[in-house]
């Protein structure tokens, strides 16, 4: 991707890696367990400071 952008415009300001999702059961805020919940952190905040 990199090479690509510097192909194109001939230098990168600025590179955004972007990863997050969920994958917790249906049902709401109540359904929701402490491993959802630590799972969630882990993939939408933590792996960030890594």
């Amino acid at each position: 991707m990199v090479e690509k952008v510097l192909e194109k415009f001939g230098r990168l300001d600025i590179l955004v890696n972007n990863s997050g999702g969920s994958e917790t059961p249906g049902g709401g805020f109540a359904v929701l367990t402490d491993d959802n919940w630590e799972s969630s952190f882990q993939t939408n905040l933590l792996a960030a400071l890594s």
